[in-house]
Formats: C-alpha cells, structure tokens, sequence
C-alpha cells in the first residue's frame, strides 16, 4: 500500500468512529447496546424530576379532560388503539412514540412496554392488567414516563401470580433482582386522584432505576420483595402509598452519586407493612411533613395493601419511650430531666440526618425540662410518625434499640 493509500485510509477510518461516536452520543445508544439506555447515573436531580412531574401531570388532565389522549383499548387478543404508532401483538401492546396513552381494560396475561424516544404519559382509566412472567408494564425507554390515575378510577398491574408474602431475605436471588410489576429504566411519577392495585408476585411491586416522584392518588402496593424502589431517589409530595411487602418498604439504593440513594416524604399518608426495613435510604433520609405509620418485620393478618386498612398510628413512640434511652439524659426527683451537652449534640445529629438539617441547637436542647418539651423541638411541622426498622447507610439514624424511629 502507498503512503498516500495508508492516509487516506486512516482518515476514512477515523471519520467513521467519529461519526459512530456522534451517533451514540446524540441517540443516547452505547455501541453494542439493545437500545435500551442502562446507565446508572442520575441524569435529572430530584427537584427537576419533579417539575418534568408536575408538567405532565397538567398535560395529563388537560388531555384526559379534553379527550385528546391516544386511547388503547386493551382486550385479551382483541386490543386495538386510535394511534397507527401503536404496535399491538398479541397481547403485547407497544407504544413506540412519546404521547399521551388513555389505557382501559383486561389483560389477563399480557403485557405493555414503553419503548420511546420522548417522555409518556400512561392515563391508567380502569386498566387491568396482569402478566403471569414478567412486568405488567414494562418501561423500556422513556426521558420521563407518568402514570397519571384520573378521579374514581380503578387500576390493577400485577407481576406473577397473587402468593403469600414472606421474608424477601430467605432468597438471596429475589433481594438483589431489579425487576418489577410496574418496572421503568428511567424516571417514574405517579399523580391524579384515583387509585392503583400493584401486585410484586415475582419481584419488586413498582420500581425505577431512576428517580421516583409521587404527586398524589393512592397506591397499593403488595409485593414479594421491595414494595416501592427508585435507585437513585423517592420522593413523595402526596398522595396514599398502603405498602404491604417481603422486604423494604420503600427503598433507594444508589450510593454511587451524591445526590442519589435518597427518600423523602414531604406529605401524604405512607402506610408500610413490611418483612425488611420500612425505609431504606442508602444516603439521606428527610421527612418534613405527612404521616408515615410503618410496622417492620411482621404482617399481621388483618393488614392488606389491597384494602388499605393498615390501621393509623401502629406503634407511635412517645418522647419520653425514645429519649430515655440516650445516655446522658437523667430525670430529677421533681419529674424534670437534665440534658447534657453530649446527650443533645447526639439528638442534633440524629435531627440532622433524619431531616436533612436541624433548626435547632445544643442550647435550645439542654434547656429542655421535660420529654415532651424536647419532643416538641422535633415535631414544628413536621407530623411524621414512624415505626420500624429504618435505615441510613445499612444502620439504623437513631441508633439505639428503637431503630429508626421518630420520635413522637
């Protein structure tokens, strides 16, 4: 081969790696890749995976409220759609194009996948469906996908077939799967009025790789292993979340970036009954607001997620049940208690990691004459009531043998 051959052919060489690497980068599809996007990292932080949440959730409505959604009518062999895009087989319904999708009726085991280029918005209007092997809805792709629940109605997305729920941790293959009922690799919100049965009878009842937002409407939750499980972040604003499962409650896992493997709640009602942790939070934990009642490491027989009858309050701890137990904490002969400076610099720290900061200081501590006066530094708005086995970093925030408790 000449010289003049060898350049040419080393420019033609690495204008084609260039233009694969634009490729890639513009379509988001590493080489080699299935074409469906697995990288972990947090692309969105949690504050703008929530306004992506709030904006299509006022689409939703406005399209659900107007009667512009995609309308897929799903039946067993017999599903159709008002949208050509839609790719139906079988019983296997595709939606392929960002859009808004109105779903109504039964699959008795089949399955809807999301496989998009944009954002996708699932109208959930008295959908049943249920896949005996695999997710009922399968989110493939998707920069942001919502379900959106309307006023009054129904839902049911099962994953398996309905079992009795044990201890997730008796199998070691079930705790370290990622699949789901309701399964998305990217970002998951829920919102609207009405509710939703999810049944985990494989794995995970619903889960993300990414983010999860809850706006609103009542999700019920039943599961094998992890109830509700975004890798990189939950965060719930409101809504009801009844979560009956064989392991963590409500779980966020990633540790890998910095502002990931969190859970917040900042309202609502979160009901957990749970075999594992109520919440698992691998980095933060904050609670600034609603009620959270868990029960961790015993499912009572009349507790059902289904029926949302997990009873208000279940084991709320009073002050003086949690602070007794920090050492350098004494009560006087007059009923008053002595804080010292090394008891409340523990209680500041633990405020802190329980509600991301602290408007409170060792002073304000110390001067606390009673339980309940230092209960009362704690509670200001935040209502939060918890019961179980919560956990920061694999240990429990508040240390001691109440767990995770936040104090009455």
């Amino acid at each position: 081969m000449t010289k003049s051959s060898k350049i040419i052919s080393v420019i033609i060489l690495a204008a084609v790696l260039t233009a694969l690497v634009v490729f890639c980068v513009l379509f988001g599809k590493p080489v080699g890749d299935s074409g469906v996007q697995t990288d972990d990292k947090a692309n969105v932080t949690a504050e703008q995976a929530l306004t992506e949440a709030q904006t299509l959730a006022a689409s939703a409505k406005t399209a659900y409220d107007n009667g512009t959604a995609v309308e897929v009518s799903l039946a067993d062999g017999a599903s159709k759609a008002s949208a050509a895009s839609v790719r139906i087989d079988g019983d296997t319904v595709t939606l392929p194009a960002a859009g808004i999708y109105r779903l109504g009726g039964t699959l008795t085991d089949g399955q809807v996948i999301v496989d998009s280029d944009g954002a996708v918005t699932l109208i959930l209007d008295g959908a049943d469906i249920t896949n005996s092997a695999d997710a009922a809805i399968s989110i493939a792709n998707a920069e942001h996908a919502l379900i959106y629940l309307p006023d009054g109605a129904e839902n049911s997305i099962v994953g398996g077939t309905e079992c009795e729920i044990t201890a997730a941790s008796e199998n070691s293959s079930l705790t370290s799967a990622e699949g789901a009922a309701l399964y998305s690799r990217d970002n998951l919100s829920f919102a609207g009025d009405g509710a939703v049965n999810i049944g985990g009878y494989i794995n995970n009842g619903a889960a993300a790789t990414d983010r999860i937002t809850v706006l609103s409407g009542t999700l019920n939750i039943e599961a094998v292993n992890n109830g509700l499980k975004g890798k990189d972040s939950v965060l719930i604003v409101d809504g009801t979340l009844n979560i009956t499962c064989g392991n963590d409650g409500i779980k966020s896992n990633n540790d890998a970036d910095a502002d990931c493997g969190a859970v917040e709640i900042r309202g609502g009602t979160v009901n957990l009954c749970t075999l594992g942790d109520g919440v698992q939070a691998e980095q933060q934990l904050t609670a600034s607001g609603g009620t959270v009642n868990i029960t961790a490491g015993n499912l009572s027989e009349d507790t059902a997620a289904f029926g949302g009858n997990i009873p208000q309050g279940i084991g709320e701890l009073t002050g003086e049940e949690f602070f007794s137990n920090i050492e350098g904490i004494t009560e006087n002969d007059d009923g008053t208690i002595y804080v010292s400076e090394q008891a409340a610099s523990e209680i500041l720290s633990m405020a802190a990691e329980i509600f991301g900061s602290a408007d409170i200081d060792i002073e304000q501590i110390t001067a606390c004459s009673s339980y309940d006066e230092l209960s009362g530094l704690f509670k200001g708005s935040i209502e939060s009531r918890m019961n179980g086995d919560m956990q920061m970093n694999g240990e429990s925030p508040f240390g001691g043998d109440n767990g995770g408790q936040i104090p009455e």
